[in-house]
């Protein structure tokens, strides 16, 4: 019974690395038209706060570091510390308003 359990949780650990790989390709795949580079203004998105239909954008930050094509480390001006790791599908890029 035991060797059975160590069997069917061995399988599913298998599986769900399977399925979180398989989301992850979908997900990236369709990140590819941004891209920022460090020292980049952006907004991160806080999702929900305004609305059910309306998410809210916070900062500005500046990106610190690219850790890969589609996560990026953004901290905010003039605070030290490390940052924060986000994903693209969370930040857009901070547009001058004209005068």
């Amino acid at each position: 019974m035991q060797d059975r359990l160590k069997v069917l949780r061995n399988e599913c650990v298998v599986k769900t690395k399977l399925a979180k790989y398989k989301q992850r390709v979908v997900l990236n795949q369709h990140c590819s038209d941004w891209e920022f580079k460090a020292g980049d203004q952006v907004l991160q998105k806080i999702p929900g706060l305004c609305g059910a239909l309306q998410d809210s954008w916070e900062g500005p930050y500046v990106v610190s570091e690219v850790i890969s094509k589609v996560n990026y480390r953004i901290k905010r001006e003039g605070v030290n510390g490390p940052g924060g790791v986000v994903h693209i599908n969370n930040i857009e890029e901070v547009r001058k308003r004209r005068p």
